[in-house]
């Protein structure tokens, strides 16, 4: 996973403690604008909009962006994840 302004996060309980560290969401909607791939390999890129709750913060943040996820076919046939990024539509702070 490479979120954004900081280092890549890899292995699936890397990413796991990483989400649990993220503060609480409390509105999330996601849009696809395309899919494709060829082969083993398949991409979907599309927008987000979230809100969370930072601790401590006296009132929700709102962000809206852009995310991409590559997948790749395994084995047994599943697709997983090998590689998501997105980022958000504001300025840096």
């Amino acid at each position: 996973m490479l979120p954004p302004n900081q280092p890549a996060v890899s292995g699936r309980d890397a990413v796991l403690a990483w989400m649990k560290a993220y503060p609480p969401i409390t509105a999330f909607d996601a849009g696809v604008d395309e899919v494709g791939g060829a082969g083993d390999v398949a991409y979907v890129w599309g927008h987000y909009m979230l809100t969370i709750m930072p601790p401590g913060a006296k009132a929700a943040v709102a962000d809206t962006g852009k995310f991409v996820t590559v997948n790749r076919r395994q084995a047994d046939g599943s697709w997983l994840i090998v590689v998501d990024i997105f980022n958000s539509n504001k300025a840096a702070m």
